[in-house]
């Protein structure tokens, strides 16, 4: 472990690792020790920087079909529990941690939400129940997402990957107040499938917003220049239910 600035570092296959403490990070009692000879590092990609996440022990990995659970209140860095046969699960969000660690870590976000297609764009102006296309092929995602606009009081469909998506747009006469959508999906993808709509007059108008876990700056300009209206990264449950009611007013970010 080495310093830079006031961080603790390590040097990772060629680069400089920034350490976080995942229980300083979540207000917890207890601290990773970093003067150890070992430790566990878990380590995250964002925006093309590596990220460490210390813990204190790594104890198993799973795969589970439990539906997760929003967390019972509200605290940085936490999606919610899944509460298993013997035990509690928290989900964290390893983002919401690289950000209140290294607040200028803050992701830069081109900003020319409804640039392209401003005389598309329909206008609801109540905060009334809204009928969201959602298209997402992770079913971790799909269920949180799914989960947290329903307890909002909307009605939500969804696809499981573009190519669907746009098979289930095709068919159906009736209007979404808004379509939200992954970027990286198989047989369609995010971009593709936002040029279908656009190229389909019956849904065209309907306003687009990829959510996606790659937010640099290259795939934001893909994802405006492919249709979508705006673009934010994935799960930040707050700043989506924001932004949907942003989009679905007409109302510039």
């Amino acid at each position: 472990v080495e310093v830079s600035g006031h961080s603790q570092v390590v040097r990772y296959r060629g680069q400089v690792l920034s350490l976080i403490s995942c229980s300083k990070e979540l207000d917890l009692s207890t601290d990773e020790r970093l003067d150890r000879d070992s430790f566990p590092v878990v380590v995250v990609e964002r925006a093309g920087k590596l990220y460490g996440l210390v813990v204190e022990e790594i104890l198993d990995t799973l795969q589970t079909k439990e539906e997760m659970q929003m967390a019972v209140e509200p605290q940085k860095g936490i999606v919610g529990n899944l509460v298993l046969e013997n035990e509690l699960v928290v989900v964290i969000d390893p983002f919401e941690l690289i950000e209140k660690k290294f607040p200028d870590s803050v992701i830069k976000r081109i900003v020319n939400d409804n640039v392209l297609h401003p005389a598309k764009r329909t206008q609801k102006q109540d905060d009334g129940p809204l009928r969201i296309f959602l298209v997402e092929d992770t079913p971790f995602f799909r269920k949180i997402i799914q989960k947290s606009l329903e307890l909002a009081g909307h009605s939500v469909e969804f696809a499981i990957d573009g190519e669907a998506a746009n098979e289930l747009l095709r068919s159906r006469d009736q209007a979404f107040d808004i379509i939200i959508s992954d970027i990286e999906m198989p047989k369609v993808n995010g971009f593709e499938f936002a040029k279908l709509v656009r190229a389909n007059d019956k849904h065209n108008k309907t306003p687009m917003l990829a959510l996606s876990s790659r937010f640099d700056e290259d795939y934001q300009r893909q994802g405006f220049e492919a249709g979508f209206d705006s673009y934010m990264e994935k799960f930040r449950p707050e700043l989506l239910h924001n932004k949907i009611k942003e989009m679905t007013r007409g109302k510039a970010a």
